[in-house]
């Protein structure tokens, strides 16, 4: 299951007012709501079956898309998980949990919220030729990621041959070879 949102609760399959149930086996990722923001999860209440080991009942928590990306932790018992935050550029948690044959707990109630993280420059260059970035970003997918409020000058060099037309940003065409722009938000641009 994948919920895409910048705020709510997250429960045990209980709900808000019943335990879990035994022999539970399943991965819940949370992405956040605005592309380069980044979840915030913040435990409120964590009870699910006691063991040294945490070997009967668990609740797993990897920072990324899916249970490829790190572990940051096990929890059980009453060991709660505090706040965990993502770190990785698309900003999600992913949660696995498992019950077996006895014992359930009662479960956890997490609340959720984004925290700005980086935004999103696509460029999407048409013709021959590149565009260079300063700074360059973090490349991830061909399109580039900032920390907010960052200032980018980009400058298009067309391969030999050609010349430069235009930068079209929501609907405005720029005709200068060098563009400045400031990376309050996700941003598409054509070249």
């Amino acid at each position: 299951t994948v919920v895409a949102s910048c705020s709510g609760t997250f429960y045990d399959s209980g709900g808000e007012s019943s335990e879990y149930q035994d022999e539970e086996n399943y991965l819940m990722t949370f992405i956040p709501g605005l592309m380069g923001d980044k979840l915030k999860f913040v435990f409120t209440a964590f009870d699910v079956e006691e063991n040294s080991t945490c070997n009967y009942d668990w609740l797993k928590i990897y920072d990324g898309p899916d249970a490829s990306y790190p572990l940051l932790g096990t929890w059980c018992g009453t060991n709660s998980p505090g706040t965990v935050q993502a770190t990785n550029i698309h900003g999600a948690l992913t949660f696995q949990f498992h019950s077996d044959i006895s014992q359930a707990g009662d479960g956890w109630v997490a609340n959720f919220s984004c925290i700005e993280g980086d935004r999103k420059l696509s460029l999407n260059i048409h013709g021959e030729g590149s565009v260079d970035r300063n700074p360059d970003g973090t490349s991830i997918d061909g399109a580039y990621y900032y920390p907010v409020g960052t200032e980018v000058e980009l400058t298009a060099t067309p391969a030999e041959g050609y010349e430069f037309s235009k930068w079209v940003k929501d609907g405005v065409d720029y005709t200068e070879s060098v563009m400045n722009v400031t990376m309050d938000e996700n941003i598409a641009i054509d070249v």
